[in-house]
């Protein structure tokens, strides 16, 4: 057997476990009264150990409250609290529990205390803590004397007063439990705790809830991002702002390649950055993790698809969401700006040089002097008075780390993002710093040998116009953001990028952009069928409701509508749809 290894993520906890025979043990039965263990770090009066009471039993779960907590109420309260676990375990058991699992993949079933159920404990926490996952408690008490010895994690008795965030909270430990069991205890491999965190924080997307993106958990992430933007990917605080870098970097991911790639990471057998590229290599891409780091870099600071595909968000809510820049500097023919930062592995620093318009010297100078300068590397944006213009990709050189940007007199403002990408695995709660000194100044001339090389790179998705469509493929036109799906000489439209988290293979890399003429000559259809299925039904023209074509076969052909038409859609898909009135004709 291995040893047991005590890791705690913020919030939440998870930690590796050992396989283990379970123990026999009866059901639990309601208003049964239990002695738990909890991790002092976050309960609220420091304590090891609480009382708690089963207050319900659903179909996939216990549901215990602690004793001291609910006794703190009036009556007419406490029967609030209940009714709230009442509605909660309605939800857990109808929508978290089987979407959860159907995604990622299943809990130790039945576990060390061979009872199907998980428990969900709520008790009294720190007002930072929504929750914790802490796997020790899946081993023996002659492994670890302080194990429950179930398969449960607990959640903030603070959040029955928010449904909505318990929901969050639910959704976000109930991943942590399956990570245990299908990266841990079927891999045996332990996994890199930021990527363990971005798998749960995404899990609140498979639920759909940040589709209402107002008062949303995304929508917090992206308030806690602008207030730090330039925060370690892969070192773990245990902070707010961890979160709100995985949780942006995990939309954009599965965005852009599909919520496949966090799948199949899940599933492989190795961890972190390692386990990515793999999943990134099943699924045909041609990309690496460091590069569609680096793309969201940019990504979070143009925000702009109709320009590049790769370098925005889909969602709607997030379209107009950008990075505020780690400094702001005015440069003109006779200023210059001397300033020292500091830069971490899989952490991005934006550097906003703007008023070019107000200089004549056509080249814009940025010298670096530092330590561990080889490995970090520069993209500047750029930026015209119409918006994105490009970007050009620059790695420092110890030796003679200057870069040189011309034709800034073209230029309305550029960004220099630095970003450093050496270490790949073995991430801690505190990763090494590298200092560096940016001297920058406009000057006329690029003195010989005074210069760095650079790539200019603008845009990797056009395709010839005479690409040969192969049914399924994604694509769109120049300068459109509408993507379809085409099939049988056929486009339908992908109405929701949530539609892409149904489709593990579906993601915006794989959107092909082509000539508007290509695409719109193509006739569009609104016609589906649960695959499998035999009815048929048109979508509505905003895209939210599907109507039964409630028509015979002759109706149908005399309606001119043709049968190579109807596109096959999955249950997840099918159910996207609310139901609307049926059509007659």
């Amino acid at each position: 057997m291995k040893n047991i290894k005590n890791k705690i993520l913020f919030v939440f906890i998870t930690l590796l476990f050992v396989v283990l025979i379970p123990t026999s043990a009866s059901a639990d039965i309601l208003n049964q009264k239990e002695q738990f263990f909890v991790d002092n770090k976050f309960d609220e009066m420091g304590r090891d150990k609480i009382d708690a009471t089963l207050k319900l039993v659903s179909k996939h779960a216990y549901f215990y409250i602690e004793d001291t907590y609910l006794n703190s109420f009036s009556y007419s309260d406490k029967i609030k609290i209940l009714n709230s676990i009442k509605n909660i375990a309605d939800e857990f058991d109808n929508r978290i529990y089987p979407i959860q699992t159907g995604f990622w993949g299943s809990e130790w079933k039945p576990g060390i205390d061979n009872d199907d159920r998980i428990t969900i404990l709520f008790t009294s926490m720190v007002s930072d803590a929504g929750g914790y996952f802490n796997g020790t408690n899946e081993n023996p008490k002659k492994i670890n004397p302080d194990s429950n010895e179930r398969e449960m994690f607990f959640v903030n008795a603070e959040s029955l007063n928010r449904e909505d965030n318990v929901k969050n909270f639910l959704a976000h430990e109930l991943q942590h439990l399956i990570s245990a069991n299908v990266k841990e205890l079927i891999q045996g491999v332990e996994e890199e705790i930021w990527l363990n965190e971005l798998r749960s924080e995404y899990s609140v997307t498979v639920m759909g809830y940040n589709d209402n993106y107002i008062g949303s958990s995304l929508s917090q992430r992206v308030k806690q991002f602008f207030s730090s933007p330039s925060d370690s990917l892969t070192e773990w605080k245990s902070l707010a702002n961890d979160y709100s870098v995985i949780a942006l970097f995990g939309e954009y991911l599965s965005e852009i390649y599909g919520p496949g790639i966090l799948l199949e990471s899940l599933k492989s057998d190795l961890s972190g950055i390692a386990s990515i590229n793999q999943a990134l290599l099943k699924n045909g891409y041609n990309k690496n993790f460091e590069e569609i780091f680096s793309d969201w870099l940019v990504a979070v600071a143009v925000n702009d698809t109709i320009a590049d595909a790769r370098f925005g968000y889909y969602r709607p809510a997030l379209k107009d969401f950008k990075v505020e820049p780690s400094a702001s500097i005015p440069l003109t023919d006779n200023t210059y700006f001397i300033f020292q930062d500091q830069i971490k592995d899989w952490q991005g620093k934006w550097y906003l040089i703007k008023n070019l318009s107000s200089g004549t010297k056509d080249i814009l100078k940025a010298e670096f002097s530092g330590e561990n300068l080889d490995d970090v590397k520069i993209i500047a944006v750029l930026f015209d008075s119409n918006g994105f213009k490009g970007i050009k990709k620059y790695k420092l050189d110890s030796k003679n780390p200057i870069l040189n940007i011309d034709g800034l007199n073209s230029l309305d403002r550029v960004m220099l993002v630095a970003y450093k990408g050496t270490k790949l695995s073995g991430f801690t709660s505190s990763e090494p710093t590298s200092l560096f000194n940016l001297n920058l100044s406009r000057i006329e001339n690029i003195p010989e040998g005074d210069s760095i090389s650079s790539e200019n790179i603008l845009s990797d998705n056009s395709v010839p116009a005479e690409y040969s469509i192969e049914n399924g493929t994604l694509i769109r036109a120049k300068g459109d953001y509408k993507v379809y799906i085409y099939n049988n000489g056929w486009r339908r439209h992908v109405v929701s990028p949530k539609i892409f988290s149904f489709y593990g293979q579906f993601g915006f890399a794989k959107v092909k952009e082509l000539d508007s003429e290509i695409v719109y000559s193509i006739p569009e259809s609104k016609l589906v069928k649960l695959s499998g299925g035999k009815k048929v039904y048109q979508i509505s023209d905003n895209g939210d409701a599907k109507h039964w074509l409630d028509i015979s076969g002759e109706q149908f052909t005399l309606s001119g509508r043709k049968w190579d038409s109807i596109f096959e859609i999955n249950e997840s898909e099918f159910n996207f749809f609310e139901s609307g009135l049926s059509i007659k004709n």
